[in-house]
């Protein structure tokens, strides 16, 4: 995967371990607490199926906030103006990330344009190593640890998979869709709500073959709602 993208995912991991760490302080000094979500709902539900790596196939929810004492769980939106082509588009960004530990974390990152209606991402291109070589505007990626993420097509026991999960032909649905501006006098993502479907949509991790061979790409199928508001 290309280095972009390893940096933010170990940033976030940084920051999650942070949370986690500040969160079972906090329990500890504070006792029994409300963990009772803020009004509106900040969480993501998505199923991954059909996938060579086994034990991927699954139901997730990363939810914020979370009553996990061992999980810390983040979710971020920020909508902003991008460059392009075809001139300047309003962008919408979502994460979502759920972290116990190295072995054991999953994050969902999306990108497309702002606004209600239906958003075609594009496909990503990657090389003979599994480098991004071509990051889409309006992208969907999922990221898990290596115990869920594991294929071993040649049974040497080594992982073979060379990417994240990657959109290729998804279209993400949005129903609902605010923006506010917040202290600092800024446009800002105030509140989204959108669906992934059951039909046609494809997501691909690259995997090994050999050292003289192409990847091949190996497809599954992810289905997903989700739903963002900015917090007080």
């Amino acid at each position: 995967m290309d280095t972009l993208k390893t940096i933010s995912s170990q940033f976030l991991r940084i920051l999650l371990i942070l949370t986690l760490v500040y969160s079972c302080s906090s329990n500890d000094d504070e006792g029994q607490s409300d963990n009772n979500p803020q009004s509106g709902g900040n969480n993501i539900n998505f199923t991954v199926s059909n996938s060579a790596a086994a034990n991927l196939n699954d139901a997730y929810n990363i939810t914020y906030p979370d009553n996990d004492d061992q999980a810390a769980t983040m979710i971020y939106g920020h909508v902003y103006n991008e460059d392009t082509d075809e001139g300047t588009i309003r962008v919408v960004s979502l994460t979502f990330a759920y972290f116990v530990s190295d072995n054991d974390y999953y994050d969902v990152s999306m990108t497309f344009p702002a606004g209600i209606g239906s958003h075609t991402l594009g496909e990503f291109q990657t090389s003979s190593t599994g480098m991004i070589t071509e990051y889409p505007l309006s992208h969907m990626v999922l990221n898990f640890d290596a115990g869920r993420a594991f294929y071993d097509s040649d049974g040497d026991l080594d992982n073979d998979i060379m990417t994240d999960l990657l959109s290729k032909n998804v279209v993400v649905t949005v129903t609902e869709y605010e923006e506010t501006t917040n202290s600092f006098g800024l446009l800002t993502l105030s509140h989204i709500k959108g669906t992934i479907g059951n039909s046609g949509n494809q997501f691909f991790h690259k995997a090994f073959t050999g050292p003289t061979t192409d990847p091949e790409e190996l497809l599954c199928s992810v289905t997903a709602d989700f739903e963002y508001n900015i917090q007080d």
